[in-house]
């Protein structure tokens, strides 16, 4: 009886580290949690998720509107105010469910060490500058974007006709 109850203690012991190592450790994950809300934050996900939704509905409302050949300049204007509205309001309904989603995936992507680096970062003057200079390039590289998509409709045509032979492929000149 007494090597029985020494045997289990030893087991007891030798196992103990292994049952805490499955408990998760729901302080860390709190924190990880709140600091990748901060990070979320810090980094203005929401303005630059805002930023992206607006730059490719501006392209595509203008693409559509452009190859319509009824309608008024103006009705074709108002159509794309509405366009836009209507997807400022649906994103904002869904910031909410966004910001907690974005953060949940960053939280499991970084370790607790990563996120207090990367906040410390980007709340830090420097981290700060960098932040503010890359809003600024949000507008001329939509603008640059823009300016390139007839050649990246070109291209696309030629990489998709070398891919399943659709006759003669359009010359990379070619705006179309």
């Amino acid at each position: 009886m007494k090597i029985r109850s020494v045997f289990v203690c030893i087991v007891a012991l030798a196992l103990a580290p292994l049952a805490q190592a499955q408990v998760p450790d729901a302080s860390g994950q709190a924190e990880r949690q709140d600091l990748a809300l901060r990070y979320f934050r810090i980094m203005h996900m929401d303005t630059q998720m805002k930023r992206v939704a607006d730059m490719v509905s501006s392209i595509m409302v203008d693409q559509v509107l452009s190859e319509q050949s009824k309608g008024s300049d103006a009705d074709k204007s108002k159509a794309s105010e509405i366009v836009r509205s209507v997807l400022a309001e649906s994103l904002g309904d869904i910031e909410p469910q966004y910001e907690q989603a974005a953060s949940g995936v960053i939280a499991t992507t970084f370790t607790t060490e990563e996120l207090r680096a990367l906040v410390n970062f980007y709340e830090s003057p420097v981290g700060e500058s960098i932040i503010s200079k890359q809003s600024q390039l949000a507008a001329p590289l939509s603008q640059a974007m823009k300016a390139l998509l007839p050649q990246m409709k070109s291209a696309m045509r030629r990489h998709l006709c070398e891919k399943i032979g659709c006759g003669a492929a359009p010359s990379a000149r070619d705006p179309s």
